[in-house]
């Protein structure tokens, strides 16, 4: 111990200037990271605060507020879509038309089948022959697809304009 104390004794000058450079850096490494946490300090104070003027945990709660309102929404409109959905099922949604001459003597195909059915396959076709004297309307039963009765070709026809998603006309 005696050694140190005359060692720091004869570099007393030496030893003081190492130490005043060692607070030196110090001084100057504090001045630093004081500028570095008033930075982080400000920035921190404009996250809490917000954009609104209030806190974070005000944004926090108004942010989930509104994300269970949505949630709700949401849950609502996918009750409606699947009830629109099995509704949808059963509309008629495809329908097909084929306009003939159901007669040698009547011209202008004035003689048309109907076809009109959902995505199950049930409905109807309707077939309205035209004649010069008389006009008689017909109508069979589709269930699953099926007629009830035979089909003529102009209904098989119309059936198959329907299948391809018209409503459009089909002249035979």
């Amino acid at each position: 111990m005696d050694t140190l104390t005359r060692l720091i004794s004869d570099n007393n000058a030496l030893v003081t200037l190492a130490l005043l450079s060692a607070v030196l850096v110090l001084a100057i490494m504090v001045t630093v990271l004081m500028r570095r946490l008033n930075s982080v300090t400000k920035k921190w104070a404009d996250l809490m605060r917000g954009q609104s003027g209030e806190g974070l945990d005000g944004i926090l709660n108004e942010h989930l507020v509104e994300r269970r309102r949505l949630e709700t929404a949401v849950a609502a409109l996918e009750t409606r879509a699947n009830v629109s959905e099995k509704k949808m099922a059963s509309t008629i949604r495809y329908i097909g038309v084929v306009r003939y001459d159901a007669f040698a003597d009547v011209g202008g195909t004035q003689s048309w089948s109907m076809a009109f059915y959902d995505e199950t396959g049930n409905g109807a076709v309707i077939s309205c022959l035209y004649g010069r004297t008389d006009c008689r309307v017909y109508s069979k039963v589709l269930e699953g697809g099926k007629a009830d009765r035979s089909l003529t070709g102009e209904e098989q026809a119309a059936i198959e304009a329907a299948a391809r998603g018209g409503r459009s006309v089909v002249r035979a």
